[in-house]
């Protein structure tokens, strides 16, 4: 067995170890994957509307740490006793702490906070699930400049930092008692997380309610809610089938591939390196949220030629500085660059003139662009 990876068994109703394995702790790759996952659902919070994508982060932790939910129930049931305390008997937040114990055993206490605020992050969008069920961006900026002068997502000036506020607080009052498998403090921590994020995520979606019912601009709220819900629930629909196909499903588009090269006027080689690289499984969450966010912040009708999608392209490959900590031609960028590190190019692409690095990462949202118009624009 690797050195990074440790066992973690189960035990009966009597604290008797079963031998019963429910968690395989890949210390290597689990640091990684949480340290990235938390960064990009942190900065996503900066986005008017987003709910952190716990669903799919749970599926991944799973898989990486090959555990599945009965084993993590049995384990909560039996170590926690009370079988009505729910929360305490939810998989995804057993087998987080089960993380954070295992960072902690290792002195990694930044790994570990990143755990934490994965808790968080996975209790902010339950409850704003619950309160907000369809968002709309506008009463959502809204209740966040209307907000009491003392509320915690004021005083920390964004969302996300307000995230990190909650879990670093609770993980310095807690970490000891984690480490050290205290069963009752476990039980007070879980609980003293949710509350606090759930009391903001609640005093919040009361003053949007408020911004709802007083309507904004002159437009009645029930036309301007279908328009924002229809148009984002469009969006949504378009980037999630297109990075499937893509990345999952590994369809490849010659005529895009070709077109692509040609205004990037980068080799065919190149190209279809690029291409090729793009049809793997773990681009197609950054894939999805580049098509997201060209699509709000670029085309603002269907009725557009090739043309006018080829221009956006190029003007957001174009933006040279950005407020936003997540924005389009950053999301390419790290694609981009992700696949020049895989396949060992870095050394050759640093050779590169500044016009040639600028033309490979253009050719990566050219492809995407050109692919998403044949797709579901060109007809």
């Amino acid at each position: 067995m690797s050195p990074f990876k440790k066992l973690v068994y189960a035990v009966d109703n009597k604290g008797i170890d079963t031998r019963k394995v429910i968690v395989v702790i890949d210390y290597k790759n689990l640091h990684k994957f949480i340290l990235d996952t938390t960064g990009r659902e942190l900065a996503g919070l900066s986005e008017d509307c987003y709910y952190p994508k716990v669903s799919n982060i749970y599926k991944d932790l799973l898989h990486l740490c090959n555990a599945n939910e009965d084993d993590l129930i049995t384990y909560s049931k039996n170590k926690f006793k009370n079988p009505k305390w729910r929360l305490l008997h939810d998989p995804y937040t057993v087998l987080l702490v089960l993380i954070m114990q295992e960072f902690l055993s290792k002195n990694d206490q930044p790994a570990a906070l990143s755990a934490m605020n994965l808790l968080s992050l996975r209790f902010y969008a339950n409850r704003m699930y619950k309160y907000i069920r369809y968002c709309n961006p506008e009463y959502f900026r809204g209740a966040l400049n209307k907000l009491s002068y003392n509320h915690i997502f004021n005083t920390k000036k964004t969302i996300g930092s307000s995230i990190l506020h909650f879990s670093s607080s609770i993980f310095n009052i807690y970490k000891n008692d984690i480490k050290k498998n205290n069963t009752n403090r476990i039980i007070e921590m879980i609980y003293a997380l949710r509350t606090r994020v759930a009391q903001s995520a609640r005093s919040f979606a009361e003053k949007y309610y408020e911004i709802h019912k007083t309507g904004i601009g002159g437009v009645s709220k029930e036309k301007e809610d279908y328009q924002d819900q229809s148009q984002e629930k469009k969006i949504r629909e378009i980037a999630s089938k297109l990075s499937k196909d893509i990345c999952v499903f590994n369809n490849i588009d010659e005529l895009s591939k070709k077109e692509a090269v040609d205004l990037s006027k980068i080799g065919r080689e190149y190209g279809r390196l690029y291409v090729e690289a793009l049809s793997k499984p773990k681009y197609a969450e950054r894939v999805e949220t580049a098509y997201v966010l060209f699509l709000k912040e670029f085309i603002k009708s269907q009725k557009l030629s090739k043309l006018d999608f080829i221009l956006a392209s190029k003007a957001a490959m174009s933006v040279k500085i950005s407020k936003k900590p997540i924005y389009y031609k950053k999301i390419i960028a790290n694609i981009h660059d992700s696949i020049i590190k895989e396949h060992n190019l870095t050394k050759t692409f640093n050779n590169w003139s500044i016009q040639t690095q600028a033309a490979s990462r253009s050719f990566i949202s050219y492809y995407l662009i050109l692919y998403m118009f044949n797709s579901y624009f060109s007809h």
